[in-house]
């Protein structure tokens, strides 16, 4: 066996070992002390700037950044993960760094959406009962069909009335002049369709088209307001033949009285259009509080 030593460099040779046959065996790669003492300066380099970069962000994050620390944050940040990715990378732990960054980007995504859930619930309940008070508002302000007033065409308190006629009653919502949403509140007849005015083809305010409802419900004579008991050529108005109880002319306080408000439901009940809904019993409890 012939040994040759090639000069490839300064101060690096490789060896060539020569067969008894003088074939020439692969080269044997020579690494020199100045290459380990560079590969070794590198690695203690990067560690040495990946220490200042996150020393400078330890400061920065003393005090309230302005725009241009800010932007100089950004920037180290960016610099400090290179850094960090480069020494990852050179100890051989860069896969196990991805995956901490994958896993964090994935809670970060998911409490983002969990957030976003929660605001949507939340706007869906503050619509709900914002469409809630609408129809309230209206069965309230029209004191021209319900409430205790003599000229009122039922005898039904605003609340009550809701409890039946409100599934005929909903707020749609449409574009305004100024692109902005706008809500209203709209009376659909027993078959489901909006009534609207025949002359314009638009939705009829609330107490007219309410009044419509009321003349094609079924029973309206039940609930219409007469003028004495019935005999006395009276067809509207209740009145209760047991207890002897006009129930055409009744108050917002004759519901204090037990007797009355049984005489109510009783009558309400057996009539098999209307249901008496918890809107009576709070009318019940704020005539006992008065």
């Amino acid at each position: 066996m012939i040994v040759n030593m090639q000069p490839v460099g300064n101060k690096k040779y490789q060896v060539h070992i020569l067969s008894r046959h003088n074939q020439v065996e692969p080269p044997t790669p020579v690494v020199s002390d100045e290459d380990v003492s560079r590969m070794r300066m590198e690695a203690d380099a990067a560690r040495a700037e990946a220490a200042r970069i996150k020393r400078e962000l330890e400061e920065m994050r003393k005090g309230l950044p302005s725009d241009e620390q800010r932007a100089r944050w950004a920037e180290l940040e960016q610099q400090a993960q290179a850094a960090e990715e480069e020494r990852l990378r050179k100890t051989g732990e860069f896969e196990g760094w991805r995956q901490q960054i994958t896993e964090k980007h994935t809670r970060d995504l998911n409490e983002a959406h969990v957030a976003r859930e929660n605001e949507a619930k939340r706007a869906q309940t503050i619509e709900s009962e914002l469409r809630e008070t609408l129809i309230a508002r209206e069965f309230a302000d029209a004191t021209e069909l319900f409430g205790p007033s003599q000229t009122s065409k039922t005898v039904l308190m605003p609340t009550i009335a809701k409890d039946h006629f409100g599934r005929y009653v909903e707020v749609v919502t449409h574009t305004g002049v100024d692109g902005k949403p706008e809500r209203a509140v709209v009376v659909k007849d027993m078959h489901g369709t909006v009534i609207v005015d025949p002359k314009t083809g638009k939705p009829l305010p609330f107490a007219k088209a309410m009044n419509e409802l009321i003349d094609a419900h079924p029973h309206k004579q039940y609930i219409l307001r007469g003028s004495g008991r019935v005999g006395a050529n009276n067809s509207g108005g209740l009145v209760d033949g047991e207890h002897g109880v006009d129930l055409s002319r009744l108050k917002a306080a004759d519901f204090k009285d037990p007797k009355i408000r049984d005489a109510v439901r009783n009558k309400m009940s057996n009539s098999g259009g209307l249901q008496i809904g918890p809107g009576f019993d709070e009318l019940a409890r704020r005539a006992r509080k008065s």
